[in-house]
């Protein structure tokens, strides 16, 4: 009887654990965040997620104090993919002018993990607007 309450209770566990973290994760399709003279686009995270990440990337974030692991990661990350559109306006002194840079970026979906790499990027020169 009682290994059948440890079963239950592990199941209502996992099952609370997953229905947090998909209403945790919020997928937005190509949503905007600019700052100066630079342009970001991303998809496949939400916009907490890809802020944090912007701000990693452009030195502006003190990176000790994120956490790379949360304590449902000690198992293990719930790894998701997505990407990041770098537009840096005018970064060249003639036509096209813009420089866009696409990163590919894996991260933890869990709200207490910060965990995250990004592993590739492809650069195109374009048109500014």
């Amino acid at each position: 009887m009682k290994k059948m309450n440890k079963k239950v209770l592990l199941a209502l566990f996992i099952l609370i654990a997953g229905a947090i973290s998909l209403m945790i994760l919020q997928v937005n399709a190509l949503s905007p965040i600019a700052t100066e003279n630079t342009s970001y686009l991303y998809e496949g995270m939400s916009a907490e997620k890809a802020e944090q990440i912007v701000e990693v990337m452009s030195g502006k974030f003190n990176e000790t104090v994120m956490q790379p692991f949360g304590i449902l990661c000690l198992l293990g990350h719930s790894i998701q993919t997505g990407t990041i559109l770098k537009t840096e306006h005018n970064y060249y002194s003639t036509a096209p002018r813009c420089k866009e840079t696409t990163f590919y970026v894996k991260y933890c979906t869990r709200s207490d993990c910060d965990y995250f790499t990004v592993t590739g990027e492809s650069v195109n020169r374009t048109g500014c607007h």
